[in-house]
C-alpha cells in the first residue's frame, strides 16, 4: 500500500508531477470537475464531504492554497465542472440518489 498525499498537483506535458499545495486533513474531497476564469485568476472546484454535501470552492495557485467557499451546493454528488467565458457562467452535472442527473448553471 503507498501513501497518497492530498495535494494539488500539476502534471506536465512530459509526464512530470509537482505538488504545488497541501489540501489539508482530507475531510473535503475535490473530486468534482476543476475549472479555471481567466478574469479573476482563480481556479474553480467542487468539494463533497462525508455527508454528501457539496459546495463550490475557489483558489489561486498564488494564495498558497487557501480553499475559499464561494457557495454550498446542497446534497448530492456534483461533477464535471465547466467554465463559458462568454457567458461567464460555470456549469456542473448533478446526480441524485434516485439516478437522474441535472445540468447545473450559475455563479458567474
Amino acid at each position: 500500500m503507498s501513501f497518497v498525499p492530498r495535494s494539488f498537483t500539476s502534471i506536465t506535458e512530459m509526464g512530470t508531477v509537482a505538488p504545488l499545495f497541501d489540501l489539508g486533513d482530507g475531510s473535503l474531497a475535490l473530486n468534482g470537475g476543476l475549472a479555471y476564469r481567466g478574469s479573476n485568476g482563480l481556479f474553480y472546484g467542487i468539494a463533497n464531504d462525508s455527508f454528501g454535501n457539496s459546495s463550490l470552492v475557489s483558489f489561486s495557485l498564488l494564495g498558497g492554497g487557501a480553499l475559499t467557499t464561494v457557495g454550498a451546493l446542497g446534497r448530492g454528488f456534483l461533477s464535471g465542472l465547466a467554465y463559458d467565458s462568454t457567458g461567464d457562467l460555470l456549469f456542473a452535472i448533478s446526480n441524485d440518489w434516485m439516478g437522474s442527473s441535472t445540468l447545473c448553471a450559475g455563479w458567474g
